[in-house]
């Protein structure tokens, strides 16, 4: 199992390739995973935090962007306005373009978060939380 004290990112990294899951280090609930299914480009993909932080790298349009607009801070409140969801405030892209990408005429999309903290007596505590989105061309 991970060691919660082991601050080595190539052993983390490492782990993660092995397929072990993330572990809290914190008695505070933070970000372990997060997951995109049916969305944009991505039918099914899975983000590994580590201490708490999320890298994302890719050339321009590969997406970074996107997974940040569909799961944060759209996990935590459920608004689905077009200014809200865009980093940069632009009305340019509603939600549905997020499902719809492509030339598809009906999607089922989720998108899901898992946090975890370390309990009082140095057991784990989880919690996912997740949207599914329908939607269909008019």
């Amino acid at each position: 199992m991970a060691s919660p004290t082991d601050r080595s990112p190539a052993l983390a990294l490492q782990r993660i390739l092995d397929g072990e899951l993330p572990v809290p280090e914190r008695e505070r609930f933070q970000q372990l995973r997060l997951g995109l299914i049916g969305m944009w480009e991505y039918e099914e993909q899975e983000f590994v935090s580590y201490r708490n932080g999320l890298i994302l790298r890719g050339r321009n349009g590969a997406g970074k962007t996107k997974v940040m607009e569909v799961t944060s801070p759209l996990l935590l409140d459920a608004l689905l306005s077009a200014r809200r969801l865009d980093p940069f405030g632009s009305t340019a892209r509603p939600m549905r373009d997020n499902l719809l990408h492509r030339g598809r005429s009906h999607r089922v999309g989720y998108t899901w978060c898992e946090y975890g903290r370390v309990t009082e007596d140095g057991s784990y505590e989880f919690i996912t939380i997740g949207i599914e989105l329908v939607t269909r061309s008019c």
